[in-house]
């Protein structure tokens, strides 16, 4: 869950304007939502990979 909280703050720096939310990350703005939803996959998929890689290193 913290992952997920760096990146919604930090990453994307989601941000609301009492009306609505955005995105204060200029390079993720100006992305599709189809776009956007590909990287956060892709995200997500590198994440995991590096998790199984850690969790194979002996000890």
């Amino acid at each position: 869950m913290e992952n997920l909280k760096l990146l919604l703050n930090d990453v994307l720096k989601i941000r609301y304007n009492e009306k609505e939310y955005y995105l204060g990350n200029q390079a993720f703005a100006q992305l599709t939502l189809d776009e956007l939803h590909r990287v956060l996959l892709e995200i997500k998929y590198l994440k995991d990979k590096q998790n199984i890689k850690n969790k194979e290193l002996p000890i």
